[in-house]
């Protein structure tokens, strides 16, 4: 994987993140900071797809091995790679695909925007295209 997105601080009553437990596949291989998406039931996986609906940030890293559980972390600051110019303020969004994991937009196409789920966070600084800048997020364990 590349471009992960790295920790900044944790909030949450123990500072932790309120990391949040989910399913995952056993066979899956998960980077420590791999944006996550979220499936039925309480399903997760690494984000491969723009504007998908997101279970948080991997807070641990995974193998391929006999583990089906995995923590994302769901509350924090946390620092990330800008696809596109991202403003101050603004929404963010996964922008991954195979080319470009693990990377955030201010606009995408959405499948449920509505339901707000496809947000992954706020930025918190601005940059132009292919930097790295802050976000916060409190996300659904939260």
């Amino acid at each position: 994987m590349t471009n992960e997105i790295t920790k900044i601080e944790l909030f949450g009553q123990n500072n932790d993140g309120d990391g949040m437990r989910f399913a995952i596949a056993s066979s899956a291989v998960v980077v420590k900071g791999t944006l996550m998406n979220l499936s039925d039931p309480r399903t997760t996986a690494a984000a491969t797809t723009v504007g998908e609906a997101i279970s948080g940030i991997a807070g641990m890293g995974k193998n391929a091995d006999h583990s089906t559980t995995i923590t994302n972390w769901e509350n924090g600051v946390f620092e990330a790679m800008a696809s596109g110019a991202v403003t101050i303020g603004c929404k963010l969004y996964s922008s991954s695909d195979a080319n470009y994991p693990n990377t955030l937009a201010t606009t995408i196409g959405l499948a449920n925007p509505a339901s707000g789920a496809e947000i992954v966070g706020i930025c918190i600084n601005a940059v132009a295209d292919a930097n790295r800048f802050q976000f916060s997020r409190k996300g659904i364990g939260g």
